[in-house]
């Protein structure tokens, strides 16, 4: 795969190779398409779960505490994309992560740059553990919900990295980047309400 052509970076001629800022269109596309497939792959997953796969996301959650310990953040990251791919495998759909994979790598740029932001690692474990108990359990839905607030969580990273250093976007674009219905969704958890009496 070329780097060039999925907008990672940038070539010129006589001038040299630049790495690309960062296309929140390209983002929004990637996010869509992992939303998509990987909810579905999620619920097949729970009528599959079994104590292979319940091990397999035991170790993984303990290795991904232990890299959160240390603030390995390429370490957590290569976890991640294990937990994830596990859930593919878990639903017999492995080649569902590949097709994800192909269209993310802009998105994974912010999910990248995003770990270092404060709590950011806690806040995936703790995503990652309703997952499994969700698939655990058998309950279709606690996995779809938790990973839908998993993928959600994306547009916050970018508002914090939009906060810290906006030259990691592209300039033209975040006005225009189009938001899908789903961060617009109410994902508090089910029971919790917001007091609407204030002044």
């Amino acid at each position: 795969m070329r780097l060039s052509d999925e907008g990672l970076v940038e070539v010129f001629r006589q001038s040299g190779t630049f790495v690309s800022p960062i296309k929140l269109h390209d983002v929004y596309e990637g996010l869509l398409a992992r939303e998509a497939l990987e909810i579905a792959v999620v619920r097949q997953a729970t009528t599959r779960f079994d104590r292979r796969f319940e091990d397999r996301f035991q170790a993984l959650l303990l290795r991904q505490r232990e890299c959160a310990k240390w603030n390995d953040y390429d370490g957590f990251h290569a976890l991640d994309e294990e937990f994830h791919r596990t859930i593919s495998e878990c639903g017999g759909t492995p080649r569902i992560w590949r097709i994800i994979v192909s269209a993310k790598a802009q998105l994974d740029r912010v999910r990248r740059l995003g770990m270092r932001a404060p709590g950011k690692l806690e806040q995936i474990i703790q995503q990652h553990e309703t997952i499994v108990a969700g698939l655990k359990s058998g309950n279709d839905s606690l996995a779809a919900n938790a990973l839908q607030e998993h993928l959600n969580a994306t547009f916050a990273t970018i508002r914090f990295l939009m906060d810290e250093n906006s030259a990691y976007f592209t300039s033209e674009e975040p006005a225009s980047m189009p938001m899908p219905a789903s961060p617009l969704r109410n994902d508090r958890p089910e029971g919790h309400q917001v007091d609407k009496n204030y002044d």
